[in-house]
């Protein structure tokens, strides 16, 4: 789940999410400041996500993301072709297992894109 929480621009917002974890563990939520630079030639594109939790309380039954930084770098190299590197460090709060983590960490940004 997730919802818009402020619009500064098309390139500038805030959101809050929640990710599902499976029982007996609590789900995770956030706030996340996303930002997206590009060059000129729409040739890069570097987005930014980091968790910033000022905009909504913690919520119970929930463990709030202590840290969470994912950043994107897109380009083109040839007119067909896009490049996608991306980094993510995270400190998901409370104790999760290292296996169910990084299962979340390939996940996501490939159905991203797949979508």
């Amino acid at each position: 789940m997730s919802y818009l929480i402020k619009k500064l621009s098309p390139y500038d917002l805030y959101y809050y999410t929640e990710t599902s974890i499976p029982w007996p563990m609590e789900n995770r939520d956030a706030v996340v400041h996303l930002r997206i630079a590009r060059d000129s030639l729409q040739r890069f594109m570097k987005v930014t996500s980091e968790n910033e939790n000022r905009f909504v309380p913690q919520k119970e039954g929930k463990v709030r993301v202590v840290r969470s930084l994912i950043n994107w770098y897109v380009t083109m190299p040839t007119a067909k072709t896009i490049s996608i590197v991306y980094t993510f460090e995270a400190d998901p709060g409370g104790s999760l297992p290292a296996w169910l983590v990084n299962s979340f960490a390939d996940k996501g940004p490939y159905e991203s894109f797949k979508n």
